[in-house]
């Protein structure tokens, strides 16, 4: 089994020969060459294109081929990063979160930083965001087997913990379901639930006659489904007790503490107890998708856990870089916020879903000089060394956002003084940079005005980077 490794946001194109030299880095070219013999059996075009947020999204991963025997393959990477076969057991693709310098700085070498995904997931973990903002973060493919000693670059056990405990939190919330639980029980002389005949005359000697097998039925959380969830919940609990010290975070730690403590009427029990179907109810629809995560927790653990992360056995999974940044962005904003601020993330009006509305006091004192603005991240990079030029498809997208009737709307319920001319709403976009003197934290006072759009701004935030 060979790896190819690629980064975000990249395109390679490689002919026959120099793909079996990029898969001999371990001096395997063996291998490498019958992999290449398989691949020239397949007929040309798309060898392989996974869509983890629909097929109306970006794709993380597309492999194309051309060329008959001598086949040229290309290969584009958008904003995800992860692991997935191209060819199931034989040929692998991993896209690492990392960053070319070359590009951004024009520099003459190329010089790669690698995003600290955990250290961003920890920022958004700290901040107990709800369960529905984790949606379409990371994606496990369906019916996929393990990749042996496929590395895990971006931390997926950490991952899908949180996302897994974020989901039990919501659920424990609103209160585990219940149900009606038949369970036997013995009783003296008197009665409860239905008789079991058979169970009470057979009975071992004379002085128990006066005992009574029975079958009460009881409304209890102890149910098949919650004993499952707990199952996976303990799972979790030990894979976060084997992580290294520099991975552990405090924040999924207490996560943890208060989910578990919710399960105390449910029985101790493990995988076996997987329900066979789960009924819909609308007041506990979380509960089908919960069942589905405890499997890929149970699957996590099959394959076992690696103290070496570049040699850790993982399931194929994709993580959508600009939601993280979304998130971390989101957490930051929540930093700042003081008493009487008001932010919104993702908030629908219409048809529309605006990443942040904000009703900031901070605001007033920078280039904006108004507590109201339409916050929008941006994971891109082509903002970065104090660029103060909008990209049109950016502004487009904004500006339809501050002409917004619904928007304004939404102000207004937050103080915004209705006028005869309603003013144009400023518009904010932050974005990743590079620069190590820049901050890690929302700093307002870095906000720039934009030189090509009116009532446009920019601010950065810098990526943490693994050293």
């Amino acid at each position: 089994m060979k790896i190819l490794e690629l980064f975000e946001h990249n395109q390679i194109t490689l002919s026959r020969s120099d793909f079996v030299d990029r898969l001999s880095s371990d001096d395997n070219s063996t291998e490498a060459e019958s992999i290449a013999k398989l691949i020239a059996t397949y007929p040309n075009g798309e060898l392989h294109r996974f869509n983890p947020l629909g097929n109306e999204q970006p794709a993380a991963i597309v492999v194309h081929k051309s060329g008959g025997k001598n086949f040229v393959l290309k290969f584009s990477s958008h904003f995800f990063v992860g692991i997935d076969w191209i060819i199931p057991g034989k040929f692998a693709v991993r896209v690492r979160p990392k960053i070319d310098q070359k590009s951004i700085n024009n520099h003459d070498t190329d010089t790669f930083l690698e995003v600290d995904v955990l250290g961003m997931l920890n920022e958004v973990v700290s901040a107990d965001l709800e369960k529905e903002h984790y949606d379409g973060l990371i994606t496990f493919p369906s019916d996929s087997s393990p990749i042996e000693k496929g590395g895990d670059a971006v931390g997926a056990y950490q991952f899908l913990i949180a996302q897994y405990l974020s989901l039990l939190k919501r659920l424990v919330q609103k209160g585990l379901r219940r149900q009606y639980v038949a369970h036997e029980e013995i009783y003296k002389r008197k009665l409860r639930g239905r008789i079991l005949w058979s169970k009470t005359f057979s009975k071992p000697s004379a002085h128990l006659a006066d005992r009574i097998v029975c079958e009460p039925v009881i409304f209890t959380q102890d149910t098949d489904e919650n004993q499952y969830l707990k199952a996976g919940l303990n799972v979790a609990g030990v894979t976060m007790g084997k992580l290294p010290s520099a991975l552990k975070s405090d924040a999924l730690r207490r996560q943890f503490r208060y989910v578990l403590k919710a399960f105390e009427e449910v029985s101790d029990t493990d995988e076996s107890t997987r329900p066979r179907f789960v009924k819909t109810n609308p007041v506990f629809r979380d509960y089908s998708t919960a069942i589905e995560m405890t499997r890929n927790i149970f699957a996590m653990e099959s394959i076992g856990f690696a103290r070496n992360q570049n040699q850790a056995t993982v399931l194929p999974h994709w993580l959508y870089m600009p939601k993280l940044f979304e998130l971390y962005v989101y957490a930051k904003l929540l930093a700042t916020k003081q008493p009487g601020d008001q932010l919104s993330y993702h908030l629908q009006v219409g048809r529309q879903e605006l990443d942040y509305l904000c009703n900031v006091s901070a605001l007033k004192k920078t280039a904006i000089k108004s507590p109201y603005a339409i916050v929008d991240a941006k994971y891109k990079l082509r903002y970065d060394n104090n660029s103060v030029t909008i990209d049109r498809d950016d502004a487009r997208q904004l500006s339809g956002y501050a002409r917004f009737r619904p928007v304004f709307d939404k102000l207004n319920e937050w103080g915004m003084p209705k006028q005869e001319t309603e003013p144009t709403i400023p518009c904010l976009i932050v974005h990743p940079t590079l620069n190590p003197l820049a901050p890690t934290s929302i700093d307002f006072s870095r906000i720039r005005e934009s030189n090509n759009w009116l009532e446009f701004y920019l601010l950065d935030i810098r990526l943490p980077i693994l050293q």
